[in-house]
């Protein structure tokens, strides 16, 4: 018998690959899209933008974006995909609470899988009997600043390739928000 995986995972190999291979070339036409869609956006609909672009790479019904910034109080949802993503408009959590608080202080990738009570400190408890994953991609710029965190809720296995993937759309976001402030 293995050890039970732990319930932080970050990419790696035992991840499980999803069906769809994107080329090079998918991805650089979707980055390059994303760049000239949010470009002078306003905030909430870049990050709505986002979404709809990540919808292209991760087949995962709900998710949404938290926006944080040095003069924000809390950190709070300023778009969302899916039900449960368009729910969290307007939630707002306090910066050190749950898998979303970790991800924007850490500015790291996260996926968990194991959930209690504590790691989903951030959402409305109305909400947790419907997450059983949560993804969580940090929305960073090229200096490393923080602007948000991108939270897929019960999201496929999916493998290192396609965490580049996100990761790469969030930077592109992060970027876009950080020309904004």
């Amino acid at each position: 018998d293995s050890p039970p995986p732990p319930a932080l995972m970050m990419p790696g190999s035992s991840l499980k690959k999803e069906d769809t291979v994107f080329s090079e070339q998918d991805v650089a036409e979707h980055l390059f899209e994303l760049t000239f869609d949010i470009t002078g956006a306003a905030t909430e609909d870049a990050c709505r933008i986002t979404l709809d672009h990540l919808a292209n790479f991760v087949s995962c019904d709900d998710m949404c974006v938290w926006q944080g910034t040095l003069n924000d109080e809390q950190i709070h949802v300023v778009a969302g995909r899916g039900e449960l993503g368009r729910s969290l408009l307007g939630h707002a959590a306090d910066y050190d609470v749950g898998i979303v608080g970790r991800c924007h202080h850490s500015s790291m990738l996260m996926l968990v899988r194991e959930l209690d009570p504590d790691r989903l400190a951030h959402l409305p408890n109305t909400a947790h009997p419907r997450v059983k994953g949560v993804l969580c991609i940090p929305v960073v710029n090229a200096d490393g600043w923080t602007f948000g965190v991108i939270e897929l809720f019960n999201p496929p296995d999916i493998d290192t390739s396609t965490f580049d993937v996100v990761s790469a759309l969030a930077k592109t976001l992060g970027e876009s928000l950080a020309r904004s402030i």
